[in-house]
């Protein structure tokens, strides 16, 4: 099994190039480019705004604005992030989707919003190519089942529905598993693509949240099979996390 990159500081080893060195970097250009960003991007997250919360200021837990930031620092890309606190909307995110809905970028080079995570990351391709990623649909999508099944599954309360729930979940799990085991260091090969930026933070969601409502909740171990699969699965992503951007 492939070691684990960059899934938790403690345990983090000396990767070649990683996301978290391109993180640095783009920290250091984007001081150097101040007001050069080229997207704002609205993502989930609770602002700064005086409420002394210890979530203020913090990245939420999205994975599909994972992935575009993920895309936005894979490419190298000065942007800015606006905290979106989802239970209180500003009004001003209605410019970019008539339902308020994160993630959004705005462009400010046409000052244009773009909104889902699948067209923003392919606006993202179109406007600059380089270093290609690729799109959306461009490749097989590994693990295409993976959140229909996993918000399948955490929707079941009935002892028998959720058991046959989990073992759906598992399948799909596994089936990533053994595409994993044929394909490395990425899925697609020796390059990142656009399906390691959606898988990866995928993966992390279904971790963090069968923890908070599957295992934590329950008398009974009910998630742990998950659970323990999707971590053996994050030790084969070579993508760090993106909860802490």
């Amino acid at each position: 099994m492939r070691p684990m990159l960059n899934i938790h500081a403690s345990v983090r080893p000396t990767p070649s190039p990683s996301l978290s060195s391109r993180r640095q970097f783009l920290t250091v250009a984007a001081k150097a480019m101040a007001g050069k960003e080229r997207f704002e991007v609205a993502v989930k997250g609770l602002p700064k705004d005086g409420a002394k919360s210890s979530f203020e200021g913090k990245l939420g837990d999205c994975p599909f604005t994972h992935r575009v930031l993920l895309t936005l620092e894979e490419k190298q890309i000065p942007y800015v992030k606006h905290y979106v606190n989802t239970h209180d909307k500003p009004e001003w995110l209605s410019e970019a989707h008539p339902e308020k809905k994160v993630p959004a970028v705005k462009d400010l080079n046409s000052n244009k919003w773009i909104a889902d995570s699948a067209a923003i990351v392919d606006y993202i391709e179109d406007e600059i190519p380089e270093p290609p990623l690729g799109k959306t649909g461009d490749s097989k999508n590994v693990g295409e089942g993976l959140f229909p099944a996993f918000v399948s599954y955490l929707q079941s309360f009935d002892k028998a529905e959720e058991k046959e729930k989990r073992s759906y979940l598992r399948t799909k799990l596994q089936e990533i598993d053994t595409f994993l085991q044929s394909h490395k260091p990425y899925i697609h090969g020796k390059s990142v693509g656009p399906n390691d930026l959606e898988l990866a933070p995928k993966l992390h969601h279904v971790q963090l949240v069968t923890k908070q409502f599957k295992v934590r909740q329950q008398a009974v171990d009910a998630g742990s099979g998950v659970r323990s699969e999707v971590s053996r699965l994050l030790r084969w992503c070579p993508i760090s996390p993106p909860s802490m951007l």
